[in-house]
């Protein structure tokens, strides 16, 4: 991984767990009265049946950025298992943050539904990463049956 690729996927990273904590944050859960989102993804995530599972749609994100970094620098399974660790913290403290706020409340849901969004990008970071070697490892194949081939 190039050290600019390095940079973006930690700003990346950043820029992500801010939002959550900034959305998290806000003293009023109905994101439409901010103005600060599409009006058809504040209508979505103000509707009462997605009132817990938009946490885990920011989480898929983090973890599938996160997931790319842990991909492109190799990094064994521990540093994966570390990653989707610390991003499910990021959720708890984001949760228990809600717990100063007088219109918010911690909610268990929503620390689950932002581990499972976490879990969720990190296996698809992991699939991205596998559908690629497989890639490579079939074009090796395939060139070196080429050469067997023409000889």
């Amino acid at each position: 991984m190039t050290r600019a690729r390095f940079s973006l996927t930690i700003v990346l990273v950043f820029i992500g767990i801010i939002g959550v904590f900034y959305f998290s944050w806000l003293p009023d859960p109905m994101l439409s009265r901010y103005g600060l989102l599409p009006g058809w993804l504040a209508q979505w995530t103000d509707a009462q049946e997605n009132d817990t599972l938009r946490t885990a749609v920011p989480f898929v994100g983090l973890g599938l950025t996160t997931g790319a970094y842990l991909s492109a620098a190799a990094k064994g399974w521990r540093w994966w298992a570390g990653g989707w660790l610390v991003l499910s913290l990021i959720v708890f403290i984001a949760e228990a943050g809600q717990l100063m706020l007088p219109h918010r409340n911690f909610d268990w849901d929503d620390v689950a539904w932002g581990a499972v969004g976490s879990f969720g990008g990190l296996l698809l970071a992991s699939s991205l990463r596998l559908i690629r070697y497989t890639a490579k490892k079939l074009r090796r194949i395939n060139k070196t049956s080429t050469k067997k081939n023409s000889v």
